[in-house]
């Protein structure tokens, strides 16, 4: 079955992140072994005293260090079919699309791993808003210049990402410490954004270089 090019490609894609995501999710708030928000917060950030010399258990942020992976590895695939097709084709929209997007999820990736709008910004005094803003105008901007190219994806994955992440940032910009169910609803969203972030992002490099090479081909 071709994922890229059949009547029901973009479903067939879509169950393909959903059913995995799904999955873990329901795994991680299921189990009794750790409260499940502990499985999303990034390590550094969990006060867990295990002894002087060990302070967490490996699976503390299992779901944080996930979505990093995924922000990273997203980023790559971006990044290297758009340089593939920048050095066959030159810069034409498709591959400065890809370009831009792997650039851009670059930065995502790096926000999350060094926690810059959470911890590092605010403590030197700018402001979570501000980022937000930044990023907000930078993800509107990279869809509106691109909007040609990326309209040849799955929008279906692109929209349902967008829309978890606005959760996931409404619900961090009215959390509280305490209310850890505002917290939870934050950090599932966010996950499941990285998802579908991701995978429209990777479908989308993986059907411009086997259109490229259906070209060759030709």
């Amino acid at each position: 079955m071709n994922v890229f090019g059949d009547r029901f490609g973009w479903l067939t894609q879509l169950l393909c992140l959903a059913v995995p995501a799904i999955t873990v999710m329901l795994i991680v708030l299921i189990q009794d072994v750790i409260p499940p928000i502990l499985a999303f917060h990034d390590p550094v950030t969990i006060e867990t005293p295990r002894g002087p010399d060990y302070c967490c258990f490996g699976y503390y942020g299992a779901i944080s260090n996930v979505g990093v992976m995924l922000w990273t590895s997203s980023a790559a695939v971006c990044l290297f079919a758009g340089l593939v097709l920048a050095t066959s084709l030159g810069f034409t929209v498709k591959s400065c699309a890809l370009i831009a997007g792997g650039a851009l999820t670059g930065v995502l990736a790096v926000d999350d791993l060094f926690l810059l709008h959470d911890d590092l910004l605010p403590f030197h005094g700018i402001d979570e808003k501000l980022t937000f803003a930044v990023y907000g105008a930078g993800i509107l901007s990279y869809l509106f210049f691109f909007r040609n190219a990326v309209l040849d994806g799955n929008i279906v994955m692109l929209t349902l990402s967008l829309f978890f992440f606005g959760v996931s940032t409404v619900a961090d910009l009215f959390q509280h410490a305490a209310d850890q169910q505002l917290v939870l609803i934050e950090e599932i969203t966010k996950f499941f954004g990285v998802v579908f972030w991701a995978g429209f992002h990777v479908f989308f490099a993986a059907r411009a270089l086997a259109d490229h090479q259906k070209i060759i081909d030709s």
